[in-house]
């Protein structure tokens, strides 16, 4: 793959005319044959609505470790607020999964192969050990979701069910925190 070529209209002349968007199909097909790759559309909304999802997910995740790590030391704080950020968190993960699974085509061509593979390797590594992570933080996490509808942290006959469930939350806490800080990374060298 060569590059990434967008064929688009001089400013100012309003929407492109029928005229143009001929002449642009016919030299995007063109580009297609030696290796180069027609951008995809709408990637930077994509990438903001994943960052933006990160930042209310970092928060819901975030409480939802320091209410298992509190239980994790023997002390129940709030087992309410413990479920709800089990299930909204578990669908914030889900949410942002999605947008970033949206947005990797164009991140595979424009970013990954054409710079990071080239000039930066770690960060091409560092991306597939994050996304491995998140991956993995998925499934644990839909486990603490499910576990979340049987939950009483207040009942002591439930403890070792209530430990389970905060030592996978103190763990998701983690993968989410090192997933943010390794995407922060990534995209401060190079984004879509």
């Amino acid at each position: 793959d060569r590059g990434t070529i967008a064929v688009q209209p001089l400013t100012g002349g309003g929407p492109a005319s029928l005229e143009f968007k001929t002449y642009a199909a016919a030299v995007q097909g063109g580009v297609l044959k030696p290796g180069y790759s027609v951008p995809m559309a709408g990637a930077k909304p994509l990438l903001v609505a994943h960052a933006g999802t990160a930042g209310v997910r970092g928060g819901s995740v975030g409480h939802l470790g320091y209410e298992c790590w509190k239980i994790l030391r023997g002390r129940v704080r709030n087992a309410w607020l413990l479920r709800v950020h089990a299930r909204v968190g578990f669908a914030l993960y889900v949410l942002q999964f999605s947008i970033g699974a949206m947005a990797y085509p164009t991140y595979r061509v424009r970013v990954r192969h054409e710079h990071f593979d080239v000039s930066l390797p770690w960060a091409s590594n560092l991306f597939d050990i994050k996304e491995m992570w998140a991956a993995f933080g998925l499934a644990v996490f839909a486990a603490i979701f499910a576990m979340s509808f049987a939950l009483k942290p207040e009942d002591p006959d439930q403890r070792p069910l209530s430990v389970g469930f905060a030592s996978l939350g103190v763990l998701v806490a983690g993968i989410v925190a090192f997933a943010m800080v390794s995407g922060f990374l990534l995209v401060s060298h190079r984004s879509i």
